[in-house]
This record gives C-alpha cells, structure tokens and sequence, in this order.
C-alpha cells in the first residue's frame, strides 16, 4: 500500500472546508435554478400519484433496471384502480424505484469496469416524477423497517453492503439538483455501516470508486461520517499492485475526503507516477462528465417541472400567505 507518511501527505498543506480540490472552476448549472420553479413551490399533497406513476411509466426514455420491472408493473396496475389504504405501500415501491439503477449496479457491474457520469438517467426521471415527494421518498430509506418495507421490492435478498451502494449511488445521483435530500441520505448510513472505501477493496474497484466519487463530490459531508476511515482503504488501493485506473481513482477520492488544497492535490497524484495523459484524461472525464450531469439533470428538472404544473400533475403553492391566527385575534 501506499504511506501517506512516507508521501509527505501529513507536510502537505490542507484545504479549509471552504476551498476545493484542484480543478476547473465550475459554474455549476444547480446554481442557475433559483428562478425557475423549485421543490418548495410546489405543494406535495397535491400530486396525483396515478397520474405520476402513468407518465413515468409512458413517457421515460431511461433504460429500466431489470430488479425496476415488476415494481413497475405493480405501479401501473395499482394506477388503474388505486386504493387509498395502500397508499403508503405504493409510495414505498416508488421509494425502492430511486433505488434500482444503483442496486442493479451492484450486482452487474459494467464489463469495462466505469460507472459513466450518464449512468444514473432512471433514478433521476424517477427523481422528477415525484419531486414534490421527494423528501419522503428518501426518507423511507432511513426507517427501521426499510429492508422490508423498501429493500424487499429490489429482491428477495438484499444484504447490507448492496443496499449502502444502492443509496450512495442514488443519493450521488439525487443531490445534483435536490440537495435537501443530503442530510436524509446521510442519516441512513448507520455508525456500523461500512465506508463505500473499504467495500471498493473487497469488491469491484472501479465500480465502487466512481460511486464513491460522486457522492464525496455530491455531499462532501460524507468525508467526516464518523465511524468512516476512508484514508487507510483508499491508500491500500493506491498501491502499485492495483491496476492505475484503481489507483488514480482512489487518489482522487482521497483527495475529496480529505478535502486537499490544490498544491497538496498536485504533488499526491505525482507520487503515483502514473502515465500523465491518463490522469489528464481520467481527470477531464471526471469534471465534464459532472458538467454534463448537472446540466442535463438541471434542464430535465426545469422542464418537467413546468409541464407537470401546467398539467396539474401537481399544483403550485399559492401566493398568499397562510392565515395564521395573529396574536391579536387572541386577546
């Protein structure tokens, strides 16, 4: 493995929490939302949840994970006769759709090993669908019955490790444009739970490094999660017996959790001494493929929030102020 000691790391300047690693500075497209109509406009209580379940199911173009199908399929059926005793199970199922694209991950890896920054487009047409819902739907993540009540609908069979790369890989995919998802998505990983890093040295690297990735890029917050040592897992994976695409990613994930200045960024990834043009080219695919994510992700969310309320899929909140009882009236 590699010793940070021995790499200077603990000489290396640190970032404050305020500063970013080194990279292209981004304007990011979630920062433009403020104008158009966001999560908070739009009143929960008023989403026809058969009429969602309808157009998600008509009108996404996003690949269906296969353990997605047959909640699908009991959705729609549900849809065309829906009973208000079994809302909240319905709402469940679709609690377990957000999860599909990264539980099927899981199990199937990609052959070449990535997780493309374009991978994620079904959690997040679900993501829109519901978007008033939204909060709840993550939240049901975090309820001490969620390995029935949510995890069963995945497979008969989910263990802990493949439901805690399922939520990373949905809530990495979530908070581009719905980060008060972050604090919920936090709070199902459990002290107990094991770090996204250590599962990347037992299991598929690539893959669970890219999700990693995403989600430290995401929610930073998830680098000071308490009972998570992501220095010692991911500079065992740094080491020269991992092939350099491991190595790399592992660094650069390292360089996230430990929130490293850019000098300090610089001179970790040379002490790798890899071939410059993959790290040139691994880091340009990392910045545009997130550029390109936010900015699909942002105009998809734009969009689809405009036509759903001109629809009536949902209804915006009204103008006027809640008529709460002033003090006045009381005396």
């Amino acid at each position: 493995g590699v010793d940070l000691v021995e790499l200077g790391l603990e000489r290396l300047d640190l970032a404050t929490p305020s500063q970013a690693p080194d990279e292209p500075t981004i304007e990011t497209p979630v920062a433009r939302m403020h104008d158009t109509i966001r999560i908070r406009d739009v009143d929960p209580l008023s989403v026809d949840l058969p009429l969602a379940i309808k157009s998600l199911v008509e009108q996404t173009s996003a690949p269906v994970p296969r353990s997605a199908q047959s909640v699908l399929r009991r959705l729609s059926k549900w849809a065309k006769a829906p009973q208000q005793s079994t809302v909240s199970e319905t709402l469940n199922r679709v609690s377990a759709l957000l999860l599909a694209e990264g539980f099927d991950a899981s199990l199937q890896p990609p052959a070449d090993g990535r997780v493309e920054w374009a991978d994620g487009q079904f959690t997040l047409a679900v993501g829109l669908a519901f978007r008033p819902l939204l909060v709840d739907l993550v939240a049901r993540w975090t309820m001490a019955d969620a390995p029935t009540s949510i995890f069963h609908h995945l497979a008969d069979h989910v263990t802990r490790n493949q439901a805690h790369v399922a939520v990373a890989y949905a809530a990495g995919c979530l908070a581009a444009t719905a980060p008060q998802i972050r604090s919920l998505a936090m709070r199902y990983f459990a002290p107990t739970s094991e770090c996204l890093a250590e599962l990347a040295v037992s299991g598929d690297s690539l893959h669970l490094l890219v999700v990693a990735y995403r989600l430290l890029r995401r929610m930073p917050e998830a680098a000071s999660h308490g009972a998570w040592d992501w220095a010692s897992p991911l500079t065992e994976l740094m080491g020269r017996e991992h092939p350099s695409l491991v190595r790399l990613l592992a660094c650069e994930c390292l360089c996230l959790a430990r929130a490293l200045a850019d000098q300090a960024r610089s001179q970790l990834v040379g002490s790798l001494q890899l071939d410059p043009q993959l790290v040139a080219s691994t880091r340009a695919w990392l910045v545009h493929g997130m550029q390109t994510f936010d900015s699909r992700a942002v105009g998809l969310t734009v969009q689809t929030n405009r036509i759903n309320v001109e629809r009536r899929l949902w209804l915006a909140e009204p103008d006027a102020p809640h008529p709460w009882v002033t003090e006045s009236q009381l005396s």
